[in-house]
């Protein structure tokens, strides 16, 4: 799956090597309300990015890397709403430093 892929259709019942993320707090609250999930968690991270798990970083806040990536008007659109960055890798559970339930 690419990152246009993933960002376009999600990574729920998808095989995705890539993990989303938000860099905001509001966008991922508003990602969060738009689920039709009941259960929400939402994890504050922090990561080196030189972390051997790290395979990808790719954050498409930076119009750059976007048009590098998607070229979709829906991915584009999504990725700007969100601040979506990907992940490819494996987040240490030592990275994690909260994890907040949102109900809908």
């Amino acid at each position: 799956m690419s990152p246009e892929d993933h960002v376009t259709t999600g990574s729920k019942n998808h095989d995705s090597p890539y993990i989303s993320f938000s860099k905001s707090m509001d966008a991922s609250k508003l990602f969060a309300a738009n689920s039709k999930d009941h259960l929400i968690r939402i994890a504050t991270i922090e990561i080196e990015l030189n972390d051997p798990n790290i395979e990808e970083f790719i954050d498409l806040t930076d119009a750059d890397v976007r048009a590098r990536y998607l070229t979709t008007k829906i991915g584009i659109n999504y990725a700007e709403k969100f601040q979506e960055v990907l992940i490819k890798g494996k987040i240490r559970p030592e990275c994690v430093k909260n994890i907040l339930e949102l109900k809908n």
